[in-house]
C-alpha cells in the first residue's frame, strides 16, 4: 500500500489554503456575470468560460454530474477502472518514482479527484492535491469532499481560484525527492475548447518532466471522412448524452443567471456539424435557444433573441486524437479506448 507524506502545514496550521490567481482579472473575465452591461452573447459563451461561476451555475452543474442519463457517472467509474494500469504505465515510464502530487485542472464536483486521489495512495505516496478552477463555489465544493473523505485525512491541498486557460503560470513547486506532477483535464473538457489554443496553453504549465492525464468523448463514425453531411441516425447516436432536462439547464445556467428566464420558457435544440478544428474528423454538437423574449434580472433591461448559441461540445475519432496530440508535441505514455471514451496519459517530447 502506498502512503501519504505528511502534510507541510501553512503558518497557521490550515491543512487546506486557497489563493486567487491573477488570470481572473482578465478582460474576460470581467465581462462575465458581474458586468450587468455585457451583451448577452459575450457571457453566454459556447465554450462554457461562464458556465460554472456563481451558485446558480454550479448548482446546475453538480446536478448534471449527478444524472446518470448525462454519463459522468459512468466516466468517474470507467476511470476508476483504468487507474492500475495507468499508475502503472506511470510508474515504468518515471524511473525512481516514489511519489506524486495531483494538480487538477478543473475538479467540478470532485467526484473524479476523489477517485484518482484514492488510486494514486494506494499505489504510490500521495503528496499535495492542487485543485484550479474558476468557478470558486465549485472550487470550494471539491476542497470540502476532499477534506470530508476519511482516507485522505492527510491529504494535503491546495486551491487556486484561476483559469487555467489563460494562466500562464500557477506558480506551483516543482516536483522533488521522487516526486512527479501528475496535471489531470478531465470531465471531457478539451472538448469545449479551441483545441490548438487550449493545449498549448496548458503546455506551458507543465514542465518535461511532468504529466497530464486527459479524457474525450469519442464518436465512433468509422465511415465518416470528416467533410460529408452527417445523417440523421448518425446525429441521433452522438446527441444520445445530451438531451436531459438537466442538460438543458445547465447550458441555460447563464442565461439563468441573469435574466427572469428558465430553461423551461424556450425551445432548446441541437446542430451538429463538421468542426472547423485542428483535429482531424472533430464533429462539434452546438445547442442552442431559440425565441428568447425575457428581462434582465438586475437592470430591466428587455432582451429578444430569436436564436441564442449557449454551448458547444466536440467528440473525436480515437486515433484522430491519438496523431493530433503526438503533432502538438507530446509523446503518448499510455492510451486506452472504454466505451466511448478515450484516455491518454501525455508527456512533453524532450
Amino acid at each position: 500500500m502506498g502512503r501519504s507524506r505528511k502534510p507541510a502545514e501553512d503558518s497557521r496550521g490550515l491543512r487546506a489554503a486557497f489563493a486567487v490567481h491573477p488570470s481572473m482579472y482578465n478582460e474576460i473575465r470581467s465581462s462575465g456575470l458581474n458586468d450587468l452591461g455585457a451583451p448577452l452573447e459575450r457571457v453566454v459563451r459556447k465554450d462554457l468560460r461562464h458556465h460554472y461561476a456563481g451558485p446558480i451555475c454550479a448548482c446546475r452543474w453538480i446536478s448534471l454530474c449527478n444524472d446518470p442519463s448525462y454519463g459522468h457517472k459512468r466516466l468517474v467509474t470507467l476511470i476508476e477502472a483504468v487507474l492500475p494500469d495507468l499508475i502503472l504505465a506511470l510508474k515504468a515510464d518515471a524511473e525512481g518514482l516514489a511519489g506524486v502530487d495531483l494538480v487538477s485542472l478543473g475538479p467540478g464536483n470532485g467526484s473524479i479527484d476523489l477517485r484518482i486521489l484514492h488510486g494514486l495512495q494506494s499505489r504510490l505516496q500521495l503528496g499535495c492535491y492542487y485543485c484550479v478552477d474558476s468557478s470558486f463555489e465549485l472550487l470550494c465544493h471539491a476542497v470540502g469532499r476532499a477534506l470530508q473523505d476519511k482516507n485522505l485525512r492527510n491529504l494535503k491541498i491546495r486551491a487556486i481560484c484561476g483559469d487555467f486557460a489563460e494562466a500562464r503560470s500557477l506558480c506551483l513547486p516543482e516536483g522533488s525527492d521522487g516526486f512527479a506532477r501528475l496535471f489531470t483535464l478531465t470531465g471531457f473538457t478539451l472538448g469545449n475548447f479551441t483545441e490548438d489554443e487550449l493545449i498549448p496553453q496548458i503546455s506551458q504549465l507543465i514542465s518535461k518532466q511532468d504529466y497530464l492525464l486527459l479524457d474525450a468523448r469519442l464518436h465512433h463514425l468509422a465511415g465518416w471522412d470528416g467533410r460529408r453531411k452527417l445523417r440523421m441516425c448518425e446525429i441521433s447516436t452522438l446527441l444520445g448524452h445530451y438531451q436531459p432536462d438537466s442538460v438543458k439547464r445547465f447550458v441555460f445556467g447563464p442565461v439563468e443567471a441573469l435574466t427572469l428566464a428558465n430553461a423551461s420558457d424556450v425551445p432548446i435544440d441541437y446542430e451538429v456539424a463538421t468542426k472547423k478544428s485542428t483535429v482531424p474528423r472533430a464533429a462539434e454538437i452546438v445547442i442552442f435557444c431559440r425565441s428568447l423574449d425575457t428581462i434582465m434580472r438586475l437592470t430591466g433591461r428587455r432582451i429578444r433573441k430569436q436564436r441564442l448559441d449557449l454551448a458547444s461540445t466536440t467528440l473525436y475519432g480515437y486515433s484522430d486524437l491519438c496523431g493530433w496530440l503526438e503533432s502538438e508535441g507530446f509523446r503518448l505514455v499510455w492510451r486506452r479506448k472504454m466505451e466511448s471514451v478515450g484516455f491518454f496519459l501525455l508527456r512533453k517530447n524532450h
